[in-house]
């Protein structure tokens, strides 16, 4: 498909990536208005772990003025080391940064960093007579109730997944500028915001995931699919899913090192399409055109040892393409729409976006780097990477070193990702501190 086809198509079911889903779980009342599934997002925002379900790492906003200048700084506890942290946060909503300690949600003025409320999670149960139908009953006790990685932004509401060892997980829907709880969730977990709904894992009535109402808590659809690490979501128009595990059968993708799993193009119940492009340990980016670029898979030469390729999947059509070998390993992915940024150990490497067939995957610019320990992210005028010394704003055009700023962190893998709201640039370092520059 050209790439003009592919905008008329998706322009013509509302935008880029913006569908609706129809159908109610549960005994009738409908609701006035279907709910709209789209990875857009406001501007002046960063709602989710990545910014967008597409886990781009991109956002339109300016971002801070270079050189780094520190705008303020808060003492948070130190996460436990269970805390992957990748999703914890921070992420900004319209007039506060959320952030994660162990047993709470902390919600910070975005200009000055003072606390304006901490939510600790209640204990909350769920009758067996209303299972899976999207009515949550509210329990009561108090905790301590561990509170997950994953937080989500929309509309006034806060969304964090927490839950105790021994019970299930619980999604809470709280208010952002009150920090009291508005529902909850008993089994939902890991949600990927999509617009007014969200997508999450489910933890009973025998279903793996739901469509959850971001509004009113309710559960409108149910599917049979696995949501696992860091995946991307991309909702496009009758993707083709039979064009896509042709590929990956084709690609040996299907073996136990397989970073996308053709079962999880789902379905919805108005014809459109949810792909979950979801790497073993990795987190994808996934442009506006559904391109999604990942390592794929591992390849096992001649002396037996592994070595792991990058490729570009075409979410649309099924095509697949492989990059040069970038060399990189335990990466992590970010794009603008018109540049693949790789940051792995040692370097950061650049590719123009192209789609499979439009000529080879070729690099344009490759940086080195030492141990990234977070995901980047990315504006139109730098690329933030997080590493053990700093920050480092590289150019996004040339990888020209622009900026490079402390305090330091611990060389943990991934725990403390960059985020960009408005013209601020916020951080978490291992102590627990987060830093808010401009």
């Amino acid at each position: 498909m050209e790439q003009l086809r592919r905008r008329e198509v998706l322009a013509g079911v509302g935008g880029l990536g913006s569908l609706v889903a129809s159908r109610i779980i549960g005994p009738g009342r409908p609701l006035s208005s279907p709910p709209t599934l789209t990875t857009d997002v406001s501007d002046g925002i960063w709602p989710q772990f990545g910014h967008d379900a597409r886990r781009s790492g991109y956002t339109s906003d300016p971002g801070p003025t270079l050189p780094l200048e520190k705008q303020w700084r808060v003492e948070l506890d130190r996460q436990p080391e269970w805390v992957r942290g990748s999703g914890a946060g921070p992420i900004v909503g319209d007039h506060h940064v959320y952030a994660l300690e162990s047993d709470a949600l902390v919600a910070l003025d975005r200009d000055t960093g003072t606390e304006q409320w901490r939510f600790h999670p209640p204990v909350v149960t769920e009758p067996v007579s209303v299972r899976g139908l999207g009515t949550p009953s509210l329990g009561s006790g108090d905790g301590p109730i561990n509170v997950g990685e994953r937080l989500a932004y929309r509309d006034g509401r806060v969304f964090l997944e927490g839950g105790q060892w021994t019970e299930i997980s619980v999604l809470y829907a709280i208010d952002a500028e009150s920090g009291t709880m508005e529902w909850a969730v008993p089994g939902a977990s890991e949600p990927i915001l999509l617009g007014e709904v969200l997508l999450c894992s489910m933890s009973f009535d025998g279903s793996n995931a739901a469509l959850i109402n971001a509004q009113t808590g309710r559960i409108r659809e149910k599917f049979d699919a696995f949501l696992r690490y860091w995946p991307g979501a991309f909702v496009g128009h009758d993707l083709s899913i039979e064009a896509i595990r042709a590929k990956t059968d084709e690609f040996g993708l299907s073996n136990g090192y397989r970073r996308f799993d053709p079962e999880l193009v789902v379905p919805t119940s108005a014809g459109t399409d949810i792909a979950l492009f979801q790497p073993d340990f990795q987190t994808p980016a996934i442009t506006t055109d559904g391109l999604a670029l990942s390592a794929p898979g591992q390849v096992i030469n001649g002396d037996g040892d592994t070595s792991q390729y990058m490729a570009v999947l075409d979410l649309q059509n099924g095509e697949f393409q492989p990059l040069q070998e970038s060399g990189l390993w335990n990466t992590q992915v970010v794009t603008d729409n018109e540049r693949w940024y790789i940051v792995g150990h040692g370097a950061v490497v650049s590719y123009r976006v192209r789609e499979p067939g439009d000529g080879d995957q070729i690099k344009e610019w490759e940086t080195d780097i030492s141990e990234p320990v977070g995901k980047p992210a990315v504006t139109g005028t730098a690329l933030y990477v997080p590493i053990p010394d700093g920050i480092l704003a590289l150019d996004p055009a040339s990888g020209e070193r622009l900026a490079e700023q402390g305090p330091g962190v611990e060389a943990t893998h991934w725990k403390h990702p960059a985020v960009v709201a408005g013209e601020t640039l916020y951080r978490r370092t291992s102590d627990g501190t987060l830093y808010a520059y401009r």
